[in-house]
């Protein structure tokens, strides 16, 4: 329903520009945004996507100017360009290089078209002027247009998805310096999932992101946590009742949630916060207030709240989790042996 209303609220921007020229405008058929639709497109949602968007933005690109088939084929070399020029953004401000690609397509694109079909003088300069015009305006408003469709849809693009999983974040550098251990674990963990998502074809960036800021909750009680705890040094727990170990350790996703609600991270990123440990219990805590109250313990006592990982990237950081936290236990270099824990 967002790609549709995404698609609504896009033409109907189309037709109102065209609607507020004049009718003794002659409208140039380098005039379609066909390059800010196909990067939108590829940003917000694919660049597969993209490119199916694009074979229809010509059809209407034609259509708008009257059935021209050179306008057709403008809009669809152009947004062929335009989505290609995002293979590799890692930052805002690669956005901007499309620029250079565009103004490199619309020059032979241009004069190709002019010369087919013959024209000359004023139409000439005009077509050239909002070739140009698009080429470098087109970057320009897409980074305006996506962060107004990432507020307004709560979406998360790799362009925010980039910016979350920069180390000097405030949030990770606060991290690191309140908790070093729950650091070096993340980043662990985030190698982890990354790797599993790409093998798997899901977001690998959003796992990464996911996986970094997971356990920001534990800066609360971060010597409750046994990452955080020096080798050979008195565990907390010990001196604490079951139930009271168990809450505190649970606490650290609602603690985390809060945090990043507080520091305003996309929702996709908060998923992973409350999902990673799902509805798990914690085992160690329950059997020994078990062994000391007897079979009458509230279960739901130690069981985190959850829900389920509801995705793949969610689901792999809960494994990766799992896995980083099983090995660091294990006194072992054999691979084989390593092997057989995950």
């Amino acid at each position: 329903w967002k790609l549709i209303l995404l698609i609504v609220i896009i033409f109907a921007m189309v037709h109102s520009v065209q609607f507020l020229i004049p009718m003794h405008f002659s409208w140039s058929r380098f005039a379609f945004p066909a390059a800010i639709l196909a990067m939108l497109f590829g940003i917000l949602i694919d660049r597969a996507t993209a490119l199916a968007g694009v074979v229809l933005m010509a059809m209407i690109a034609g259509l708008l100017n009257g059935f021209d088939f050179f306008a057709a084929l403008s809009a669809l070399v152009v947004g062929s360009v335009a989505v290609l020029s995002l293979r590799n953004i890692n930052t805002r401000g690669d956005v901007m290089t499309a620029a250079a690609y565009l103004t490199i397509v619309y020059i032979p694109l241009v004069a190709s078209l002019q010369f087919i079909s013959l024209s000359t003088g004023t139409q000439l300069w005009m077509d050239y002027v909002f070739a140009f015009g698009n080429a470098i305006l087109s970057p320009i408003l897409v980074l305006g247009l996506v962060y107004i469709f990432e507020l307004t849809f709560r979406i998360s693009t790799d362009l925010s998805l980039l910016e979350l999983v920069d180390l000097n974040r405030p949030l990770l550098r606060e991290l690191a310096l309140k908790s070093p251990g729950t650091y070096h674990h993340s980043l662990m963990v985030g190698s982890l999932a990354e790797a599993a998502a790409r093998s798997i074809g899901a977001n690998s960036l959003l796992t990464r992101a996911g996986a970094l800021y997971h356990d920001i909750g534990k800066m609360r009680n971060k010597e409750y946590f046994i990452e955080n705890q020096e080798a050979g040094s008195e565990n907390i727990h010990d001196r604490l009742p079951p139930t009271k170990s168990a809450e505190i350790v649970i606490q650290h996703v609602t603690y985390g949630l809060e945090l990043a609600k507080k520091h305003r991270l996309p929702q996709q990123v908060q998923d992973f916060i409350s999902q990673h440990h799902a509805r798990s219990r914690l085992k160690y805590f329950y059997a020994k207030a078990v062994n000391e109250i007897g079979d009458s313990v509230n279960e739901e006592l130690f069981r985190y709240p959850g829900p389920k990982p509801q995705t793949k990237e969610t689901a792999i950081l809960m494994l990766a989790d799992l896995v980083e936290a099983a090995t660091r236990t294990i006194e072992t270099t054999n691979s084989d042996e390593i092997r057989l824990v995950v």
